[in-house]
């Protein structure tokens, strides 16, 4: 399911220090909806040019399959590398799915990995090569730690244990172990520390709408609900690009500038200043994600595709 934390654990293996000494190339490439063999493989041979320091070389230019997979087995030929395929949603065929893995099977080096990432067990079980591992949400114990961690950090509050701590459990037994759905209510709860206002959160009706044990969306919903009016439209025209797009902070200043929400002539502030403090508003909601390009070392946002499809 979505929002279990497939990407964050996955990112986690990525990033240990034990996997970097093992592999000689590492290449992360987001998946998502579209699964296109051509593109795919042009975004590994990015990777592999920026993981060896070579830049980009007008990848895009070079279209020619063969002839880009001939590149990617010539580079990796003595290297042991890991490839991620994250959030994978789809594949035409089992020959599509060996189209795209064919240069990586040429290589000397012994070792290498390939590791997707998917809510569906159908690709789960295209792509397999030793059991899947299906991810479950955390006990209800270590998840409330970790819930109330998303609302206070370190600094949780001495009255807290006595006032509003049963609020605080009930709310976290809707969330059905989701670290995403923990996420986004526990920056609401955050932001207003009240009996009131947490009792208000626990008794929305959209808590009813929840079809199933997987189903994150009323609680997504509710901490959309509680957005400033302007935060909602930013929020909003965010999901008109595509999903996992890199959203930086001069190009969606712009864009929420030319639909009038960003009035740039009444403020002092410029266009880009008033657009990063709104995206960083919506980071701190929990409604992007802000990262780093391993690339370029730019800073951008990311919206996670439930949240996509909330929008």
């Amino acid at each position: 399911p979505g929002g279990i934390g497939k990407t964050t654990f996955a990112q986690y293996l990525y990033n240990d220090k034990t996997i970097e000494a093992h592999f000689s190339i590492k290449v992360w490439v987001c998946v998502s909806t579209h699964f296109d063999v051509v593109k795919l493989t042009q975004e590994i041979l990015k990777c592999i040019y920026h993981a060896e320091n070579e830049g980009s070389r007008r990848v895009d230019e070079l279209s020619n399959l063969d002839q880009l997979q001939i590149t990617i087995a010539q580079r990796l030929k003595s290297k042991r590398f890991l490839l991620v395929l994250d959030d994978m949603w789809k594949c035409g065929s089992e020959a599509e799915w060996g189209s795209l893995l064919a240069p990586f099977s040429k290589g000397d080096a012994k070792g290498s990995m390939v590791l997707v990432t998917t809510r569906f067990p159908s690709i789960a079980q295209m792509v397999k090569t030793t059991k899947p591992i299906e991810l479950q949400g955390l006990g209800d114990s270590e998840f409330f730690t970790f819930f109330e961690e998303c609302i206070f950090g370190h600094d949780k509050p001495e009255y807290y244990e006595d006032n509003i701590i049963d609020i605080a459990r009930k709310i976290s037994k809707k969330l059905k172990g989701f670290p995403l759905a923990a996420k986004s209510v526990g920056r609401l709860l955050k932001y207003r520390i009240s009996q009131e206002r947490w009792i208000e959160i626990l008794e929305r009706n959209e808590w009813q709408h929840q079809t199933n044990n997987d189903d994150i969306m009323p609680a997504l919903q509710i901490s959309y609900d509680y957005l400033p009016f302007y935060l909602k439209r930013c929020f909003s025209y965010c999901a008109l690009y595509p999903e996992d797009y890199h959203f930086n902070n001069i190009e969606i200043s712009h864009f929420w500038e030319a639909l009038g929400i960003i009035d740039s002539g009444s403020h002092k502030n410029r266009a880009e200043d008033i657009g990063l403090k709104y995206l960083d508003e919506l980071e701190g909601n929990g409604f992007l994600v802000k990262k780093v390009d391993d690339r370029t070392g730019r800073q951008y946002y990311v919206m996670h595709d439930l949240l996509h499809d909330l929008a």
